[in-house]
């Protein structure tokens, strides 16, 4: 009798350790699926956002120059980063460049970057899939014929994007570029020392400074923008210098910094 209860308890405690298995190897697989399932649907699902500063231990800063401007006013701006032996980024209108070819094979002759600023400078979010489409490949080859080199920086009008904006520059391939520094150049009464304030008090390593080509206090300030940066030991490269291009076209954090490959820490 108590070996016909012994083999019973041998039985039962098999039957168990196989029950307590299978549920086991179930659990872990609902698990897996479960886990699998919520990282693809998260990265399907993530926020992706404009470059507005990159993360760097370097002192690297950039300057950015939109729109465009009146050609003495342009030919100052370059003299004076010709001067101080600076290379910035230009992201200019196409229907600007049209009418300013010679300022934009300028621009480009003096070792600056130049950039897709749309060719008329809407509000793009307001813009339908084919007007949106229009904006930036007319840009595109109107620059590109002047230049003779491929566009791969593009920066919003107002810096004013959505998903479609920015799901229509990764399509073409271009650096989706923003700002975490505006100077406020572009509003009537901003005044030079107000420009060099800001720069002062919210630079960063990684930092994107906007300014535009056509305001007088801008190119006025510059010479004290530099000697100011210059003093604090930062570098002014231009965007292509700057950015991580093998890090994408936009980035996924919300403040728009772009982080450091990880081969690069």
């Amino acid at each position: 009798m108590k070996k016909i209860n012994y083999i019973l308890c041998i039985r039962l405690l098999r039957l168990v350790y196989k029950i307590k298995r299978k549920l086991f190897i179930i659990i872990s697989a609902i698990f897996i699926i479960t886990f699998l399932f919520i990282s693809v649907f998260t990265i399907g699902k993530q926020e992706i956002y404009p470059i507005c500063y990159v993360q760097t231990e370097k002192k690297l800063i950039s300057f950015t120059f939109d729109d465009g401007g009146e050609d003495k006013q342009v030919c100052e701006l370059l003299r004076v980063l010709k001067e101080k032996k600076i290379k910035a980024t230009f992201f200019i209108i196409g229907e600007w460049a049209k009418e300013h070819t010679d300022m934009v094979k300028k621009i480009n002759e003096d070792g600056h970057d130049i950039g897709n600023h749309s060719y008329t400078h809407p509000f793009l979010p307001n813009l339908n899939k084919e007007n949106l489409e229009s904006e930036i490949e007319k840009c595109n080859k109107v620059l590109e014929k002047i230049i003779n080199k491929k566009i791969d920086l593009f920066r919003a009008p107002f810096g004013a994007t959505d998903k479609t904006v920015i799901k229509k520059a990764e399509e073409k391939k271009m650096f989706l570029i923003k700002w975490n520094i505006d100077t406020v150049d572009w509003k009537k009464g901003t005044t030079e020392e107000q420009i060099l304030k800001t720069v002062k008090n919210e630079k960063r390593k990684g930092s994107i400074i906007l300014m535009h080509m056509g305001k007088n206090q801008t190119i006025k300030v510059l010479p004290k923008l530099i000697k100011h940066l210059n003093e604090e030991d930062y570098e002014i490269v231009p965007i292509s210098r700057l950015i991580y291009k093998d890090s994408g076209y936009f980035t996924t954090e919300k403040d728009g910094k772009q982080l450091e490959p990880i081969h690069m820490k």
